[in-house]
């Protein structure tokens, strides 16, 4: 039972003895009454309505939501959803799923512009080629005098393809590399209207490092599902309720407009039904485009590559902080520097090479091999390694200038003889 103050009336939330399963199929037929771009089917409201966004009008959106509430399900709908109602001409699709659960069997649908993305590095190459693509984009909209990317297609006879980019589960993208992730997204969603580009992103971990300040204020239209606490519900919609959701298809939906979270049943498709739909399109070819892309993609990942060979700056207070605590982990080294998860796991590497920590042992932690009283023992033989190379060089410094003086052809009595007996004979 909820109050609202403002209204002065009260609502009661009554559960249903049965279960109804909203599937994808019930809210398929709002979609002939309405003239959407690219439709996505969010749900069902309380009072019976089919909830239907436009993404071309939305442009980018954040889903939210615990493992096994139905996040990952949903982004399967709009994938569906796109595959049959939009021309694979027109809008082309890029899949990041790093845990490998999800996006690989669409690899051979012909809305792919690419086979899904499931390496870390890659997708951040995936995300740096994104960038990249808008920027060109946007300059190839400037020399054409086109607002956007319906006025340029209407000029020109080679259209561009509107390009969705799903990402599942951004916090483990972010923890990778979360500076350049987090950069790379803001850059995109500032201009993905007007270039045609856009983002549909989920995560399980709803942290603030995650859904930062600056991604909220860019991406608006947000939903989430069932979250662990009322903190993280602030976190994704900026107000408590999440944490009271069922367990399964329950969400909350908000847009930029709309000054209150509307709650919607999503709905829900079965891997039976997309292994069907699948088959029906599949395409056995790969394109040209996608093999160019790709040789980019890739050489975006080998400029990051490049970055394991430089000496991290904070090299030398992470092997303080090793020895002097004797903990070593990526994660440990993250959140005592705050920096990402590659550079922190470059760090360790570094580490590693100068044989301070052991080895990578599968399931077990690594060991530190230097302890404290090691280092202090190996701080005093270099102080007196460095005190003996002091009274050698004055050792040799003092022998060098005594022989010198001693061996000096000008301190010998018969040079002098031999000088006089020569001047003797010259001025006689």
């Amino acid at each position: 039972m909820n109050t609202d103050s403002a209204n002065g009336a009260i609502t009661m939330d009554i559960v249903n003895e049965k279960w109804n399963t909203l599937l994808l199929g019930d809210c398929m037929s709002t979609l002939k009454q309405n003239n959407y771009q690219i439709p996505l089917i969010i749900g069902r409201d309380l009072n019976g309505k089919d909830v239907v966004e436009d993404l071309v009008q939305i442009s980018n959106i954040f889903v939210a939501g615990t493992t096994g509430t139905g996040k990952s399900n949903l982004l399967n709908t709009f994938i569906v959803d796109t595959i049959y109602n939009s021309n694979p001409e027109e809008v082309k699709m890029i899949l990041i799923d790093t845990r490998i659960i999800n996006f690989q069997r669409f690899n051979n649908i012909p809305h792919l512009l690419i086979p899904a993305i499931t390496d870390p590095k890659k997708a951040c190459g995936v995300m740096a080629w994104t960038l990249q693509e808008c920027m060109n984009r946007n300059e190839l909209f400037a020399k054409n005098n086109a607002k956007n990317i319906e006025e340029y297609n209407e000029t020109v006879q080679s259209k561009l393809p509107r390009i969705i980019v799903f990402i599942e589960d951004l916090c483990d993208l972010m923890a990778y590399e979360k500076e350049d992730v987090e950069e790379s997204l803001i850059e995109i969603v500032k201009i993905s209207r007007k270039v045609g580009i856009h983002l549909i992103i989920s995560t399980y971990r709803t942290s603030t490092e995650i859904i930062t300040g600056r991604i909220k204020a860019n991406i608006p239209t947000r939903l989430t599902f069932k979250l662990p606490s009322r903190d993280d519900s602030r976190t994704v919609i900026d107000k408590s309720g999440a944490e009271k959701l069922l367990p399964y298809g329950d969400a909350l939906f908000i847009k930029v407009e709309e000054r209150a979270p509307k709650r919607i049943q999503a709905p829900y498709i079965s891997d039976e039904e997309i292994e069907k739909i699948i088959d029906e399109i599949k395409v056995e070819e790969k394109s040209n485009s996608s093999d160019e892309i790709m040789k980019i993609i890739n050489k975006e990942t080998m400029k990051s590559d490049d970055k394991d060979y430089e000496v991290d700056p904070l090299l030398n207070d992470a092997i303080d902080e090793v020895i002097s605590t004797g903990m070593v982990s990526i994660p440990f080294i993250q959140q005592r520097f705050k920096i990402g998860y590659a550079r922190a796991g470059r760090i360790i590497d570094q580490i590693e090479e100068r044989g301070i920590i052991s080895g990578d042992n599968g399931d077990k932690p690594r060991e530190v091999l230097i302890n404290k009283d090691f280092e202090n023992v190996q701080t005093d033989v270099q102080e007196k390694t460095e005190n003996e190379e002091e009274k050698m060089d004055v050792e040799n410094r003092k022998y060098v200038y005594e022989y010198g003086n001693k061996s000096s052809i000008f301190r010998k009595w018969w040079f002098w003889i031999l000088v006089g007996m020569f001047l003797y004979e010259v001025f006689k």
